[in-house]
């Protein structure tokens, strides 16, 4: 992030929350394909609060990096996105 490498690195859950976003190229990921993503195959089981609580210690531990930039976007009623704002050239 920012340059830099994440230290300690991201928990394995984290580290995919992550992926999966990126992967989507600035596209909106359903809650429902990021949770099967994570925690694997159709049967899965979580709530609503475990992934909520997951995207919010992503979200910390990207701040610790770069605190300026939301990289994690909650888009209500779809999913939610990464927002790369160095994928932007207008801010270079």
């Amino acid at each position: 992030m920012a340059g830099e490498e994440i230290v300690p690195p991201l928990s394995l859950q984290r580290y995919r929350l992550l992926e999966v976003l990126v992967e989507a190229q600035g596209g909106v990921v359903a809650r429902e394909q990021i949770a099967r993503y994570i925690w694997g195959g159709a049967d899965y089981i979580t709530s609503e609060q475990a992934l909520d609580a997951l995207v919010r210690r992503l979200r910390q531990r990207i701040a610790e990096y770069d605190p300026c930039h939301e990289y994690i976007v909650t888009v209500r009623g779809h999913g939610l996105r990464f927002e790369d704002y160095l994928a932007d050239p207008s801010h270079r």
